[in-house]
């Protein structure tokens, strides 16, 4: 048995990390938190998406330059959401590409956040033995965090 490679595992043992099934290296219960928060990735990639993009607020119709009926009004765009997309499908890029390169696999066809994450929840048996599970673990968590804090900033 080893101990979990969750870095905010620390309710097992004197206040430490739980221990793992066999070659596993999360315990049960963050590799389920892993497995959840992937799975419901897609879900909040599609949230942020919708705080990404704000109408501007509608100004007076004083004098200046006045839209044509052809012309789109001017969005402003919530780079903080916007980030997050940035990020959150790099790091799914990058662990498909550490799966395909390790296990001699081909990935998906599109870095689309909802297939890169499809993708990786096929690879959980193999990834809950990775090494870097714990820094799967740790990223996901940030990542859902920060999601999370965008939906409740901007409902």
């Amino acid at each position: 048995m080893n101990h979990c490679l969750d870095p905010e595992c620390k309710d097992g043992p004197d206040s430490g990390p739980r221990l793992t099934r066999n070659t596993e290296t999360l315990c049960r219960r963050c590799g389920g938190l892993l497995e959840q928060r992937l799975a419901e990735l897609k879900a909040r990639h599609d949230d942020v998406a919708r705080l990404m993009l704000t109408p501007l607020p509608t100004r007076g119709s004083g004098g200046g330059n006045k839209r044509t009926k052809a012309e789109a009004p001017p969005v402003e765009l919530n780079l903080t959401a916007h980030d997050w997309i940035v990020d959150a499908t790099a790091k799914l890029t990058s662990w498909t590409r550490m799966v395909c390169e390790e296990r001699g696999l081909r990935g998906p066809d599109r870095d689309d956040l909802g297939v890169l994450s499809g993708w990786l929840l096929s690879q959980m048996l193999w990834l809950l033995e990775h090494p870097a599970a714990g820094d799967l673990a740790d990223e996901l968590r940030d990542l859902s965090r920060t999601a999370d804090s965008l939906s409740r900033v901007h409902p």
